[in-house]
Order: structure tokens, then C-alpha cells, then sequence
């Protein structure tokens, strides 16, 4: 924490009565700004204090929840029956979050959807039919296309267990060491006690179900966005960015590629110059 900004923690019961925790960072100086941050698979919000110690004293809100199944939500880890039950926790936040802004801010103000690997493929799915409360999109590794491509029968075999034994847990399979070029990243990630490594059978599905749609309707979206990717990212394959870059509707799109950095731009040894750029870029569309 720093003098210019603060922060508070609370949870909300969701459609289904599970709570989900999250945290609303607020600068001292009241904001039209509000950034709605979601995090990535395995993880929790409160692994994005780069990017709260950089925005948030610039005047900037963040609103960032864990995901149900993840931190300190509730819900049984890396579950989900539907990715839909992603999609109404973001609703009901996003509900609390436009009940706080000031009424001068209007509907949409500076309402930025920003999404992290897992969580950028949420916010990309989200804002397809939410493209009204938002003036921007930012992803950074965004989940789009496996890091390493998954054989057809796995595919096969995990469609099988999804129907049979949807709650069937498993490893995800991801190595602490391909998150940053900084190894006390990695470190921290395996001794954080509120990671976790597991993923269902049905979430398996439902992921890879609705990369298909994200991408089969890239071209519906139509709000400016930011896609950011490391180019020696293993977990989420820079080419799913691009192939969704090419295809998407907006008239105003960036994509980004950092050479040599891996999968958590925000916590890289570069990350000041990716939060610079992605500054920047909100700056010349004032927000």
C-alpha cells in the first residue's frame, strides 16, 4: 500500500449463492476511471500488485475478484459447471461496481474490462455482449490457444470424463518457471498457499468450447482493444492473439507482442515498460 491510494476486501453472494471475494483499490481523489481486472487460471487477485501500485495512485479504480474455485472464493478449485457461471460472477460484481460510481461519470465513463491469460479469454467472452459498459479492452496472454496443443485424444477422452465425471480433478500441468523471466516470480507463485493447481474435467471442455466462440465471433466486438503477448509465452500460444487480432470487428486494435517475455507480462522483468505502454495507450483515447 502507498499513502496516494487505498484498498478494501469484501465478497458478494453470486447466482448461485457462492461467495466470491474481491478487492476495489480506490486513489485518494475520486474517479471516472474503473477498471475491472480479472486474473488467470490457478491464481488470485492479489497477485497484481505491480499493476495496483501502478495505476491505481494515477487515478485509477480497480475492482479485481477471485474466481469462484479460486483464492478466496468460494467454490471446489479449477470447477465450473458452465463457463457461463464465469460470466454471471462478472455480471453481479459489475453490478456492485456501477452502483458505486458517482452519478457524473455516466453509464460508461472510463470503464476498462481488463483480462489476464484465463481471465482475458472471461473478459473477451464478456464483452461480447456487454460491449455497452465499456470504452475499452485490454488482454495480456490471453487464453485463446493452448500453450502447447492438446492431442485429439485427450480432447476426446476429456469430453468423455466431462460428461461422466464432470468434477474429476487434475494437475493443469503448469510449470511455476514459464510465468516470468524473473525466477522469484515462480518462486513466490509455489509457496502463495492461495494457488492452486488443480482443473476438472468439465472445465477442460468448457474452456476449450469457448475459445472456439471467441474466436468464431471476433468479429461482433467492436470496442477498442489491447492484446499484449509475450512472444516465448508456453502457456497460452501467441498465436491466438494474432488469430483473434485478424479477425476482430474493432475499427480501433492493438496488438502487441514483447520479444522474449513469457507468460505474465505484469510480472516480468520488463513489466514497468508494459504497464508504460498500456498507460500510454489508454492516455491517447483519454482514459
Amino acid at each position: 500500500m502507498t499513502e496516494t491510494w487505498t484498498g478494501l476486501q469484501d465478497n458478494f453472494p453470486s447466482f448461485d449463492h457462492l461467495r466470491i471475494h474481491y478487492r476495489r483499490l480506490s486513489p485518494s481523489s475520486a474517479t471516472c476511471f474503473t477498471m475491472l481486472l480479472i486474473h488467470g487460471l490457478g491464481e488470485h487477485a492479489g497477485r497484481y500488485n505491480n499493476f495496483y501500485n501502478y495505476f491505481v495512485p494515477k487515478g485509477y479504480e480497480v475492482f479485481a475478484p477471485d474466481l469462484r474455485g479460486h483464492g478466496l472464493s468460494e467454490g471446489k478449485r479449477g470447477h465450473i459447471d458452465s463457463f457461463d457461471d464465469y460470466i454471471k460472477d462478472t455480471e453481479y460484481l459489475w453490478k456492485k461496481v456501477e452502483a458505486s460510481r458517482p452519478a457524473k461519470c455516466g453509464l460508461t465513463g472510463g470503464n476498462i474490462l481488463v483480462g489476464h491469460s484465463m481471465g482475458g479469454l472471461i473478459a473477451l467472452r464478456y464483452a461480447l455482449d456487454h460491449q455497452e459498459d465499456f470504452r475499452a479492452v485490454v488482454v495480456t496472454g490471453p487464453l485463446l490457444e493452448i500453450g502447447v496443443p492438446v492431442p485429439g485424444w485427450k480432447k476426446s477422452l476429456g469430453k468423455f470424463m466431462s460428461k461422466i465425471a464432470p468434477k474429476l480433478s487434475m494437475p493443469n500441468g503448469l510449470n511455476p518457471a514459464d510465468l516470468s523471466r524473473d525466477p522469484a516470480v515462480g518462486k513466490a507463485y509455489v509457496a502463495d498457499p492461495l494457488v492452486n493447481n488443480l482443473v476438472s474435467a468439465r472445465w477442460f471442455t468448457e474452456i476449450n468450447d469457448t475459445m472456439e466462440y471467441v474466436h468464431a465471433n471476433a468479429g461482433r466486438l467492436k470496442l477498442p482493444i489491447l492484446i499484449m503477448h509475450g512472444s516465448a509465452d508456453k502457456l497460452t500460444n501467441p498465436n491466438g492473439s494474432k488469430r483473434f487480432f485478424d479477425n476482430c470487428g474493432s475499427q480501433d486494435k492493438t496488438l502487441k507482442i514483447y520479444d522474449l517475455a513469457f507468460h505474465e507480462l505484469y510480472n516480468e522483468v520488463n513489466h514497468l515498460d508494459v504497464l508504460s505502454y498500456l498507460e500510454g495507450w489508454l492516455k491517447e483515447r483519454n482514459l
